[in-house]
């Protein structure tokens, strides 16, 4: 842990990695004007700053800690300010690696500086963390939101009926600023697009060397578990072993944006550790926050909506729900666009939205199947491979995974149960004939 002092005039924040590389991150001044933005002032001292890591897990594409920031108020009293801060991985990790092929890191840091800002955040409740600062390349430090009351919900446990109300609520704020701001832009003869379209590039599943070795990794473990169900015969197996190769060989051309369906900022990468709840004393959420911003993409709301669903919640609770949660979805997407004065049936009808969703279910299943297998490993486990470089990058991107995979369906029987049911929805369900929305 690194301490600093505002009365030292040339002290900086720094974060020592494992091969004992230094890397400069938050200059006095940068502390200084990260507490302005939350005191929203500057009448105050620093008296000394801290930064320190986060002692459990960190992010597939980061690495995280905690900023407590002691000042002296103008009337003398002293007051503890809490951040949290969110850096670059490990310079020698594959991660690393990623995100410098993809710039992922600095396509968050621009959604919460430019895109955000631009939106707005809306009037109804608060559905992202506040962003105090962001440097290119080096930090993004935003509201503690841990200390706040947030909590991520346990990833091996799905979303209950409030959960998703709460999160559907969240994600119809979200793209209703989309909305608002492409309609703004009509009027001037451009579109997100021709703004952001940068941003809004495949990040995961691409045509490149790197995606392939991703995909063919995810294929070979889904091959892996459908060996290990026992509720297939074999030739059920085989079926459904030709039926994933089709869909794997095509699902990038499945994400581009529609010419069909109308088009938003997508979160696209909404499962439960990229969400966070506030809840009363009866466990209750009173409050939603959606997190870590650098997978977003321009395709129909659908994607988001539906994607999470099938990444959030079990079969039955899914099929329960579907419908209302989508009628909870449109009506607090009519609320919010009807406070900008625009009309939610000229802007998405329910008719389209509905249709949208409906026929998003089948790319959903299959996003969800190449994508759970790693979202769901177990803590203890992602924590093994993801501490060391090598194991990290044969998991990822090579032979490792499928063996992995398999130990934890035998070993952990939350994670079999949500994998098993998945790879019999896509069997009894899952169109051989991929197609897009």
């Amino acid at each position: 842990m690194t301490t600093t002092s505002a009365d030292s005039a040339n002290s900086v924040h720094r974060l020592s990695s494992n091969d004992s590389q230094k890397a400069e991150l938050l200059s006095d001044q940068d502390v200084r004007y990260i507490v302005e933005r939350k005191l929203r002032g500057n009448n105050f001292n620093i008296v000394n700053s801290s930064m320190v890591s986060v002692d459990n897990t960190n992010g597939y594409l980061g690495q995280y800690y905690n900023i407590r920031v002691t000042v002296k108020l103008d009337d003398s009293s002293t007051k503890m300010l809490n951040f949290f801060a969110k850096t670059l991985p490990p310079t020698e990790s594959p991660q690393y690696a990623f995100i410098l092929r993809y710039d992922t890191f600095n396509k968050e840091i621009f959604i919460y500086t430019d895109v955000i800002r631009r939106m707005g955040v809306g009037k109804g409740f608060k559905w992202l963390a506040e962003c105090y600062l962001c440097k290119r390349d080096s930090v993004i430090v935003l509201e503690n939101a841990k200390l706040e009351g947030y909590v991520i919900h346990d990833k091996l446990v799905p979303f209950d009926e409030s959960h998703c109300l709460w999160t559907i609520k969240a994600l119809s704020n979200f793209h209703s600023r989309s909305l608002i701001l492409e309609e703004k832009l009509r009027r001037t003869g451009r579109t997100i697009l021709d703004l952001y379209g940068h941003l809004m590039e495949e990040v995961l599943f691409t045509k490149d060397e790197l995606s392939r070795k991703i995909a063919s990794a995810s294929v070979d473990a889904i091959f892996v578990l459908i060996d290990l169900v026992d509720e297939l015969n074999d030739r059920e197996k085989e079926t459904l072993k030709k039926r994933v190769n089709s869909w794997a060989s095509v699902f990038p051309n499945l994400l581009k944006p529609s010419s069909k369906y109308r088009n938003v900022i997508c979160h696209r990468d909404l499962w439960a550790n990229n969400i966070m709840f506030k809840h009363d004393s009866n466990g209750s959420p009173l409050g939603c926050y959606l997190i870590d911003f650098q997978m977003v993409r321009y395709c129909p709301p659908a994607m988001d909506v539906v994607f999470s669903l099938y990444l959030i919640t079990d079969r039955a609770t899914r099929n329960r729900l579907f419908d209302s949660l989508l009628k909870v979805y449109h009506e607090t997407l009519k609320q919010a666009l009807v406070e900008e004065g625009l009309d939610v049936e000229e802007c998405l009808s329910w008719l389209s939205f509905r249709d949208s969703c409906y026929e998003a279910r089948n790319i959903a299943m299959f996003f969800t199947l190449m994508n759970l297998q790693l979202m769901l490993m177990p803590t203890e486990a992602a924590e093994d491979f993801m501490g060391s470089p090598d194991d990290f990058e044969r998991v990822l991107y090579g032979d490792k995974r499928s063996d992995l995979i398999r130990s934890q369906y035998e070993k952990v029987e939350p994670y079999r149960n949500r994998i098993k049911e998945n790879i019999i929805e896509v069997f009894e369900i899952l169109s051989d004939r991929p197609s897009s929305i």
